[in-house]
């Protein structure tokens, strides 16, 4: 099990709280990959579950607790005792699943399912990174000389703030460009 990663301060939860309703789930999305590929880079080549706890207390920034059932703005509704994904009413663990199913099926992540009991019926998806997501996380980005995965460590360690959450979608953006670019034989 990975150490707890404590990437981003408690300011980042305040900026998204702030984040105009629309921008948001960009917002969100950019901030979750950026922790799934900083996580995965360190570790590689293992294969890790992705999940809130191994995501850690950056990724826990992102949860709200609704205390009582409340009505969002967009007309969703949250029910009480639950945790959610920051000013929405999709839960963490189903919030981590459709984001790394969509970095699965775009080529980001590489998943495999590790068979675990007696019977081998019941097993767990674990991740890694792919070749091509590897390589652009290694490369330098332009004019910096610093490689992707360096910068992006170092945006998530700044974390909170505008220009914080500005460097991780600026890089994460980066990263999902340069990869699309790669896939279809163009960089």
């Amino acid at each position: 099990m990975a150490a707890e990663l404590d990437l981003m301060p408690d300011t980042l939860r305040e900026t998204l709280e702030e984040t105009d309703q629309d921008d948001l789930p960009l917002e969100l999305f950019n901030v979750v990959v950026g922790l799934i590929f900083d996580s995965l880079v360190r570790e590689f080549p293992m294969w890790r579950r992705l999940t809130p706890g191994y995501l850690g207390k950056s990724f826990e920034t992102l949860v709200d607790f609704a205390e009582a059932e409340e009505v969002l703005p967009t007309g969703r509704i949250r029910q009480a005792k639950d945790n959610y994904m920051l000013r929405s009413n999709v839960p963490p663990d189903m919030y981590i699943k459709e984001s790394v199913d969509w970095l699965v099926a775009e080529g980001f992540l590489l998943g495999r399912n590790t068979p675990i009991g007696r019977d081998g019926i019941q097993s767990l998806t674990e991740h890694t990174l792919s070749a091509r997501t590897l390589e652009i996380l290694n490369r330098p980005m332009p004019g910096l000389g610093q490689s992707y995965a360096n910068r992006l460590s170092d945006a998530a360690r700044a974390g909170g703030g505008e220009a914080g959450k500005a460097a991780i979608g600026e890089i994460v953006g980066q990263i999902i460009g340069a990869a699309t670019k790669s896939m279809a034989g163009l960089g």
